[in-house]
């Protein structure tokens, strides 16, 4: 059995997200395609540094579910660096601005987006 390729593949040094295509014949005898969204993280061990083993994570996910994982990673960011700020102690520097980016989610961050054709 060949293996599937993924239709797109994204990457950004350790990360990546690859969306595979699957055909698949419905209850009524439909051809469908569906598709599905896999974020995967590699990195090396600190005892496989200079190798080449790395150590691989996935998680599977349905492509709406990147919507939603963007918003809810966007909104952790900012809600940590306000902590961060809230608890810094006094003798730390204050020179850098705080870090955040706009916590209002977009329209499209709750809309169910379908992904069968």
């Amino acid at each position: 059995m060949e293996k599937q390729r993924p239709v797109i593949n994204n990457r950004d040094r350790s990360l990546s997200i690859s969306i595979f295509k699957k055909d698949q014949i419905d209850n009524e005898g439909h051809l469908r395609t569906y598709y599905s969204a896999c974020l995967q993280r590699s990195y090396q061990k600190p005892e496989d540094k200079g190798t080449d083993k790395w150590q691989l994570e996935n998680i599977n996910l349905y492509p709406d579910e990147l919507l939603k994982l963007s918003v809810l990673a966007l909104k952790t960011y900012n809600d940590t660096t306000s902590y961060v700020q809230a608890n810094k102690k006094d003798n730390q520097p204050k020179e850098h601005p705080a870090q955040s980016f706009d916590n209002t989610p977009p329209a499209w961050a709750e809309e169910e987006i379908p992904f069968g054709e």
